[in-house]
């Protein structure tokens, strides 16, 4: 609260708060919490709030913690499991060659660099996260929801139309 505040008196109450993925479910949070007139505009885009909605990615949500009892230290299942979700998730024809992995490199992710630990608390964030209707109804901040129909993981366009449906002041462009 009181960092809310200090916020609030640095930018003189102009404040846009713009969210991608799992950020868009603090974002949501933040604004769920924040005091009327706090923001003067949201953006959402491709909120991770669609986990809520995909029972496959759910249950895989719940497994995965069991990969830290099967490899303590994470040598095998999570650089596995991070390879398998870059092949999965990534267009390679559409990355930037500088952002494209080493030769040495099994993916883009860097498992040395993002640990496990931090990435199963996310997961578990994400999955525990809910914000009903009732609460998205109570948002009066002018919020534009962006959803991309090419999102691998989540189905953004779903999840972006039941967020723009819920909340009053919203607009949704895909």
């Amino acid at each position: 609260s009181r960092l809310l505040q200090k916020v609030h008196a640095e930018t003189n109450g102009e404040i846009w708060l713009v969210a991608e993925s799992f950020g868009a479910l603090i974002a949501l949070g933040v604004v769920d919490r924040a005091p009327s007139g706090f923001l003067q505009r949201l953006v959402l885009i491709n909120s991770a709030s669609a986990l809520q909605n995909q029972p496959v990615l759910q249950a895989a949500s719940r497994v995965l913690p069991l990969s830290k009892t099967l490899d303590p230290h994470d040598r095998v299942l999570y650089p596995v499991a991070s390879f398998v979700l870059w092949q999965l998730l990534t267009s390679r024809d559409r990355l930037d060659y500088a952002h494209r992995p080493k030769a040495s490199q099994l993916s883009g992710i860097d498992v040395n660099e993002v640990r496990l630990d931090p990435t199963l608390h996310r997961v578990r964030l994400a999955r525990e996260f809910v914000i009903g209707s009732a609460q998205l109804k109570r948002v009066a901040v002018p919020t534009l929801v962006i959803a991309s129909a090419k999102d691998r993981l989540f189905d953004s366009v779903r999840e972006g139309k039941r967020l723009a449906s819920a909340l009053p002041n919203a607009k949704l462009r895909v």
